[in-house]
């Protein structure tokens, strides 16, 4: 069985994560996640739809925020798995996550 997981452009800045947000698929989405930085200044990540995310989702969520800063945008995430928020509260770093 092979995992996937997909970003999707939707209007304005505003994008979609779905499927399995895992070691084995977060290589691509960061491959296929350059054209989010630009959007306008503003940008949102939904990801409402992920089934399954590990600690891997994490150190891509943390990477697009380096990637924000670095290009002077601002990056919000929607709708974060509570077991991704839960990795991140034990490693010290769901402030960077949660803050707008």
């Amino acid at each position: 069985m092979s995992l996937s997981a997909q970003i999707t452009s939707l209007e304005n800045g505003h994008y979609q994560i779905s499927g399995e947000l895992v070691f084995s698929t977060v290589s691509e989405i960061l491959e296929n996640s350059r054209e989010i930085f630009l959007s306008p200044k503003e940008v949102y990540v939904d990801f409402s739809k992920v089934a399954r995310c590990d600690s891997a989702a994490l150190a891509l969520l943390l990477a697009w925020i380096r990637n924000a800063k670095l290009q002077k945008k601002s990056i919000h995430y929607l709708g974060i798995p509570a077991s991704l928020l839960a990795v991140a509260r034990v490693s010290g770093v769901e402030q960077l996550l949660t803050k707008f």
